[in-house]
């Protein structure tokens, strides 16, 4: 496998180092990507609510204890009409 670097043209400087993949390795990866949509889709709301709540909450907080915040001043963000 080759790689794909991120250069800066003006300081010669490498930023970033990525792995190239061929056609068939992007395809397999798009395939498993949509069967994975397929099966997130059929999910009830009210459960993918549920995990992407657990997936957000900070480790070690309560149960319940998601939200959205502002970073520094602890208010809830509050959404436009609603």
């Amino acid at each position: 496998m080759t790689e794909y670097a991120v250069v800066n043209p003006a300081t010669g400087e490498t930023h970033a180092r990525y792995d190239t993949f061929t056609d068939a390795q992007v395809e397999g990866a798009l395939s498993a990507a949509q069967a994975a949509f397929e099966a997130w889709r059929t999910v009830p709301v009210a459960e993918r609510a549920r995990m992407v709540g657990r997936a957000a909450a900070p480790s070690g907080a309560p149960k319940g204890a998601g939200g959205h915040h502002r970073p520094g001043d602890g208010q809830a963000v509050r959404r436009r009409g609603r």
